[in-house]
């Protein structure tokens, strides 16, 4: 029997074009972004372990494979991010802080304050107005998107000390986002924009920038990236049952995605992660 679980209509997906949409906009065949569902790393003998089978996934993209939806008892999960209405048999991710050192796959129905969930960003929406506009033009035409020696993606502008950079800052900091200004040569002046690449990708999706961004997602710059994102976490703190509701399953191919910047796993599955029905290879099980 298939088991079916997952989020409320409305609940936001981070798809590969850099766009938090609700799960029930989703189609079969669309791409985002999304995880290893285990650590491929882990050796053989700990296959019956889902503990030890969690650790060293990579972001990924995915395919939405299927989309329904349905009807499912559910709980409001109010966390330090926000607040997501799941099914209680839908699963996230928990960070390393939850019961040691590993990482594991935990139902919403077993969820209690405290437990931290594995955290990648907050969901962004595309500024609209004119000064958003100036920033974009300003780092399509004049900023670098790059990889120095093979290294992490680094994102920057450079400009001399004067009005044009003055305004970039006075911008960035009204937006709120985490950057950085650091000396160049002579009398050059160069912007970076922090955070990692969580904090890239958010720069990306939220400034209108057309060169730039086009580069990140044909080149899918996130691709084998750890999945740690911003180092933050999503802790529970409170969870309310909330009686049946209607919900929208998805599944994706790699059988993960990011909802609402928690790292969820899919919602359509043969078996419960924690079962012991792994199969000889448990990254890799297809329904």
């Amino acid at each position: 029997t298939r088991i079916k679980y997952c989020l409320a209509p409305g609940s936001r997906v981070l798809n590969a074009n850099l766009e938090w949409k609700g799960i029930e906009t989703f189609l079969a065949g669309d791409a985002l972004l999304a995880f290893d569902e285990f650590g491929a790393e882990k050796p053989w003998h700990a296959r019956s372990s889902n503990k030890a089978r969690m650790g060293g996934q990579k972001l990924r993209t995915a395919i939405v494979e299927e989309v329904e939806t349905i009807r499912r008892p559910c709980f409001e999960l109010s966390t330090s991010k926000g607040v997501v209405i799941a099914s209680s048999d839908h699963q996230w991710l928990t960070d390393r802080a939850y019961e040691g050192k590993y990482r594991t796959w935990i139902e919403t129905s077993e969820l209690k304050p405290g437990i931290p969930l594995q955290y990648f960003a907050a969901p962004w929406e595309v500024e609209t107005d004119f000064e958003a506009g100036w920033l974009a033009g300003l780092f399509d035409g004049e900023g670098c998107l790059s990889r120095p020696n093979g290294a992490g993606w680094q994102l920057s502008v450079a400009q001399r000390d004067g009005a044009v950079l003055d305004r970039a800052i006075e911008i960035l900091d009204r937006l709120g986002v985490n950057f950085e200004v650091y000396n160049g040569d002579g009398d050059c002046r160069s912007i970076g924009i922090r955070g990692g690449l969580a904090g890239i990708l958010r720069f990306l999706g939220r400034i209108p920038t057309v060169r730039l961004t086009e580069k990140a997602i044909e080149q899918r710059i996130w691709e084998g990236y750890s999945i740690t994102g911003t180092g933050e976490t999503a802790v529970i703190e409170d969870i309310k049952y909330i009686g049946e509701q209607d919900v929208v399953a998805m599944q994706t191919s790699s059988r993960t995605f990011i909802a609402e910047g928690i790292f969820s796993h899919n919602c359509i599955s043969n078996r419960r992660i924690g079962s012991g029905d792994i199969g000889p290879v448990p990254w890799m099980w297809r329904p």
